[in-house]
């Protein structure tokens, strides 16, 4: 349907101003309809690689959509003129500002004149939300062996109940613990962007990655941090584990006072790198 009325024009005989005009409002129609598709069929596909097939075939046409509204407003200067008005209806209505390179109809709108509230676009804040989570989880330890309770965003302080045993188990006390936020900065170079945008590719992100990992060491020395300043806690006395059999004597003992508290397992042993050397001693 699209297509039909070019094709109905008798062959051989040339377009005039109006119907070229037609044509290009008609392929205009045609670029957004490919754009929606090729985005939908990416977002249902699982395998990264063939959806950027998808994504860069939609970048494509987003290309050929402006080529396309480029030449219509170089030759309807009314629809420039309607398209300056809805930059300044959306202004007034909204308060969002659009570039507004429309007063000129022969004038394109150059990559570089377009600045934009946002830094990245929706798909490279998805790349970097996506690895920077990927990277500091694989960083963090004590999050995937602990209880993780969200409080959600916003939460300065957290309700924690201590628990009596003495006469049936009930809460003793109610303490608010104030929450740590940890935070590491990093930063995007434009002209790195510029140039992944350039060649249709994501952006490099190594500095968030670097971050990512820092965030997850500095949570993890957090939590080791606060568990060792425990005063609830028990402590005891650790063996030269460089001796035979002393790692397990010393575990033996620990799990033996856990389990005379009355707190059942599984049991978690978290060992540092030095001491986890010397079980595989002879």
């Amino acid at each position: 349907m699209m297509s039909k009325h070019p094709i109905e024009i008798p062959i051989g005989r040339k377009l005039s101003k109006d119907e070229i005009m037609d044509a290009l409002r008609l392929s205009i129609i045609a670029e957004l309809d490919a754009i929606n598709l090729y985005l939908q069929i990416a977002r249902s596909v699982e395998d990264e690689k063939i959806r950027k097939v998808f994504e860069d075939i939609a970048r494509e046409e987003k290309t050929h959509f402006g080529e396309f509204l480029a030449v219509l407003k170089s030759m309807d200067l009314e629809q420039v003129k309607e398209l300056e008005i809805g930059v300044k209806e959306v202004k007034e209505k909204t308060g969002i500002v659009v570039p507004n390179n429309f007063s000129n109809g022969s004038k394109d709108i150059e990559f570089n004149e377009i600045k934009t509230s946002e830094p990245l676009t929706s798909d490279e804040w998805k790349y970097l939300l996506s690895e920077f989570t990927k990277a500091a989880d694989n960083a963090r330890k004590f999050r995937h062996n602990l209880p993780v309770y969200k409080a959600g965003r916003g939460v300065d302080t957290v309700p924690l109940e201590y628990i009596s045993v003495a006469d049936g188990i009930e809460p003793k006390e109610r303490i608010p613990i104030q929450l740590k936020e940890i935070t590491v900065k990093f930063a995007l170079s434009q002209k790195s962007l510029d140039y992944a945008r350039n060649r249709r590719e994501m952006p490099d992100i190594s500095t968030a990655l670097q971050a990512a990992t820092s965030l997850g060491f500095y949570e993890d020395k957090y939590i080791m941090d606060r568990i060792l300043e425990c005063k609830e806690c028990h402590y005891m006395h650790l063996s030269d584990w460089s001796q035979p059999g002393a790692a397990i004597d010393d575990v033996s003992k620990a799990i033996a006072v856990i389990s005379n508290s009355g707190i059942g397992g599984p049991y978690l042993l978290f060992v540092s790198p030095s001491r986890y050397v010397k079980l595989f001693k002879d």
